[in-house]
């Protein structure tokens, strides 16, 4: 049985990088990581990449952290797009119910873990808790891996937990901030402090071109799905 915990960096409006992303692995690593990283992290309760003060003991305490996912062979993976090509491409065209940045960005995770696991793996997503579209997302869960019946390694809708319930999403919330640092400002000294996370670069997944969501939303609306009643008048739209 194989898990995966998930956390997201950059959903709050605005033009820059969305990103949701994680690791994926079986109940032995994650223990033998939780017991390592509890450690490290000494008195904190958990890691909260916005909390950070950025100051000589963040960049140590990051440095130590970072290996940890590595030393027991977690699969990291990842999911984003550009929130300037979303307002451009998909906002007003498609339901934010059925397919905002956060949801295709989880999207793009989901479909990669499916794709790098054997055919008789059993996996369970658990997200950080996003009460604004937990409900969506379970529903939608429901509807694809349930109803439809497309695919019965997928075990249980995705479960919602808050960080303070485990450390697993840690490394979730470090490597998102991460990607999302380092793909918008790679010389910042956060993108510098948080590079170890990244290990040797393989990662399962990835960010969204602007062609790549163009076709992703012409799908959707080819499908007849996802429609919204257009965009908003006085809005210009870019294509």
């Amino acid at each position: 049985m194989l898990t995966g915990y998930f956390d997201e960096s950059g959903i709050h409006r605005g033009r820059h990088l969305c990103v949701v992303a994680g690791y994926v692995g079986n109940q032995a690593q994650w223990a033998s990581f939780a017991s390592d990283w509890i450690k490290i992290l000494g008195p904190r309760e958990n890691l909260h990449m916005r909390r950070l003060r950025w100051n000589s003991g963040s960049r140590k305490l990051l440095a130590d952290l970072a290996p940890i996912p590595d030393r027991y062979n977690l699969q990291r993976v990842i999911g984003g797009l550009w929130m300037s090509d979303y307002e451009d491409l998909a906002k007003g065209r498609i339901s934010e119910k059925v397919a905002n940045p956060y949801m295709i960005a989880a999207q793009i995770c989901i479909v990669e873990v499916l794709r790098i696991i054997g055919q008789n793996e059993r996996i369970s997503f658990v997200f950080d808790r996003q009460r604004t579209y937990e409900n969506v997302m379970q529903s939608l869960f429901k509807l694809i891996f349930e109803t439809s019946n497309t695919d019965d390694r997928v075990v249980v809708p995705p479960i919602f937990k808050d960080k303070s319930q485990t450390v697993c999403l840690d490394p979730a919330d470090f490597l998102a901030f991460q990607v999302r640092e380092y793909k918008t400002n790679p010389d910042s000294p956060k993108a510098r402090a948080g590079m170890p996370i990244l290990g040797d670069g393989t990662v399962a997944g990835y960010i969204y071109s602007r062609e790549q969501l163009r076709d992703f939303v012409e799908t959707l609306l080819k499908a007849g799905v996802a429609l919204d009643r257009g965009p908003k008048k006085g809005r210009r739209q870019s294509y």
